[in-house]
């Protein structure tokens, strides 16, 4: 028991400590480094599915997002948003 107060006081005591010393949180959270974007976007990823030989068939993409749509009533249930329709490829 003894040790775990320590343990547990070495943490709290030090907890003010490390954050007084961390640099200041980031202005902006995004897919950015480098000045670059690392997002993926719909044409880059079917780029890169094409010639990787994985593209997924109409009927299979089709499945995906009925799924999609189904977990996405499901979660949301009310606040479900009617899907957007993805152009073909």
């Amino acid at each position: 028991m003894t040790l775990i107060r320590i343990v547990a006081a070495t943490f709290l005591l030090g907890a003010p400590a490390a954050l007084a010393q961390g640099a200041a949180p980031p202005s902006q959270i995004a897919n950015h480094a480098n000045g670059l974007s690392y997002q993926p976007t719909l044409g880059g990823v079917a780029a890169r599915e094409q010639s990787a030989g994985v593209e997924q068939s109409g009927a299979q993409r089709s499945r995906e997002d009925k799924e999609l749509d189904q977990l996405n009533r499901q979660l949301l249930g009310d606040k479900a948003t009617p899907p957007v329709p993805v152009p073909a490829r």
